[in-house]
């Protein structure tokens, strides 16, 4: 019987997904976050109808993906998005510092805090905005940042608890040739 092995992602396989998810968060930001919402649905009690936060829930979630207006991250966010940026670029570098096995114990913990704050300011900046009034709404700059964050942050927690790397240290080199070895009398 053939038992299923579970396999984990590799270091390298981490610190490449780090650094991609910190590209995307940074694109992220020049597509639009937030738009205006329609005018709320009147009430209709004639119909069997839901009435409530629910009503309206798919149209919602079909024009935050596929509405092209709306307000970009830059604009919208203001000075957030820099520190979005910021924190952003911080990951990627950190997660390549790790790279290095002397750096990799600092670029380790920077990189913990760094991808934390990208996964806190995108969910505040998420829900700030979604939780401001009903005239506001999320599009797909806001979605494409919730998922490019999580990847940072989770991959980043990949690379911030891998073992620590050691230099490589070539194998001894033997001057003289080693001696021969020894003969052995063979029979009697």
């Amino acid at each position: 019987m053939i038992r299923p092995t579970m396999r984990t992602l590799g270091f390298r396989t981490h610190v490449a997904l780090v650094v991609a998810a910190a590209l995307v968060l940074l694109a992220a930001l020049s597509r639009p976050w937030v738009g205006a919402a329609p005018a709320p649905l009147g009430a209709n009690e004639e119909l069997f109808d839901l009435h409530g936060p629910l009503r309206g829930t798919l149209q919602a979630a079909e024009r935050w993906v596929s509405e092209p207006g709306g307000t970009s991250g830059w604009e919208g966010l203001g000075t957030w998005a820099t520190v979005l940026a910021a924190v952003a670029v911080v990951s990627a570098l950190t997660a390549l510092g790790c790279w290095v096995p002397a750096l990799q114990r600092i670029s380790g913990q920077l990189l913990r805090y760094a991808s934390f704050g990208a996964l806190a300011v995108v969910a505040w900046q998420v829900v700030d905005i979604a939780g401001a009034d009903d005239t506001r709404e999320l599009r797909s700059g806001a979605l494409i940042a919730i998922v490019a964050a999580v990847t940072v942050f989770v991959s980043a927690q990949g690379v911030a608890n891998a073992p620590m790397r050691k230099r490589r240290v070539a194998p001894p080199s033997y001057s003289p040739p080693p001696p021969p070895p020894p003969l052995y009398e063979t029979g009697g």
